[in-house]
């Protein structure tokens, strides 16, 4: 892929939909990053927009995303509006020739991914989807770990990731528009951290969702199964009506067995540090993994900065993104996989050449009876 170049000197950049995520992973990194200019916001909430651009010395603030898309000092955006948008705001962003980095999930269904893919290789720009995980230094580690053969080669990974929340039913994860629930906006970090460590796609999806809560249109529950071309098996379990930590609300904890011993890992909250808690295990015995000097701890967000850092660096480097957009359609593609096999009752098996999900198919979703 011919990469677009771009002179040496800082990058101006825009953001596009301005809720939790842009001012925790994106506005302050930007802000931070010597190699930028945040040249302008946009949101459909104009009050808003004009709020963040005073708060981070933003000169242009927008309603209209275009009007952002238009100024020719933007060289670069983040798309961090509900998932039901991205495909419209990608496409007009690479045709507009800017560089993309995409909040996760990338799209509602396969189509989109590929209709976004197609526009940034015509377009000749960057498209990197936000899954920070892979950012996150804990996780980097434990990839490292799995590749180095220390411990042997992984065959199983088993997550589960929860929060309890039974009130919640207006907000747009609840809404059917967005195509999925829980698994979508919470699995899909799992679905590309399982790909990554395994080094592997997956040939084959079964899985079962239930709707907890009265007034959800979406899943709030589900057990996913994946099963791997070189046959290693990953469990992800998302949940709104599950286990809450304590300390941080979501609780999120996961293990890996390999030929020759296993990981386990403890997330705290996305808001915290996020540096997981690690133990080794080599077949004999255990190792508590400390990735920081006691008394010491990386910036609060760290993965975030990281994964923006990364987006720049490779705009002025015209290089490939660690996460690109074949990493975000085939995140999706296990999703609307999965989706299938709940309703259909059956393992189904990838790839998902084509699929444009309707979202009247959630009302067929089971409901748990009480």
């Amino acid at each position: 892929m011919n990469w677009r170049m771009i002179s040496m000197g800082k990058i101006g950049v825009g953001v596009i939909g301005l809720g939790g995520v842009a001012e925790i992973g994106h506005l302050p990194w930007y802000k931070f990053n010597p190699n930028v200019v945040i040249n302008a916001v946009a949101d459909i909430d104009i009050v808003k927009a004009r709020r963040i651009a005073e708060k981070y010395g933003v000169k242009k603030y927008y309603k209209d995303y275009i009007k952002l898309l238009e100024n020719k000092d933007i060289e670069a955006v983040s798309i961090c509006t509900p998932v039901h948008l991205h495909k419209e705001h990608v496409v007009m962003a690479c045709k507009y020739g800017k560089h993309v980095l995409v909040e996760k999930p990338m799209a509602r269904d396969v189509d989109e991914c590929r209709e976004m893919i197609s526009a940034a290789e015509k377009n000749n720009v960057i498209l990197m989807v936000g899954f920070m995980k892979r950012f996150n230094p804990g996780f980097q580690y434990i990839k490292n770990v799995l590749d180095s053969g220390e411990i042997g080669s992984p065959h199983y990974i088993d997550v589960h990731w929860s929060l309890f929340d039974i009130k919640g039913s207006s907000g747009f994860r609840y809404k059917s528009y967005t195509g999925g629930g829980v698994f979508q906006d919470h699995g899909s970090h799992y679905i590309d951290l399982s790909r990554w460590w395994f080094n592997d796609e997956v040939k084959e999806v079964t899985a079962e969702f239930n709707i907890m809560v009265e007034g959800r249109e979406v899943e709030d529950h589900g057990v996913v199964l994946l099963r791997f071309n070189r046959r290693g098996i990953a469990t992800i379990e998302t949940s709104r009506i599950g286990l809450a930590h304590p300390n941080y609300g979501l609780y999120e904890r996961g293990q890996i067995y390999t030929t020759k011993g296993g990981i386990t890992f403890n997330v705290p909250d996305w808001t915290s540090y996020e540096l997981p808690e690690i133990s080794l295990f080599n077949g004999e015995y255990w190792k508590t993994i400390r990735l920081w000097k006691e008394g010491r701890s990386p910036p609060k967000h760290y993965m975030f900065k990281r994964e923006i850092d990364h987006f720049i660096q490779c705009i002025f480097e015209n290089r490939k993104p660690m996460v690109t957009g074949y990493d975000g359609l085939k995140a999706i593609e296990v999703i609307n996989a999965a989706y299938i096999s709940c309703l259909e009752n059956r393992k189904i098996s990838l790839p998902l050449e084509r699929y444009k999900i309707n979202p009247g198919i959630f009302k067929r979703f089971p409901k748990f009876k009480c």
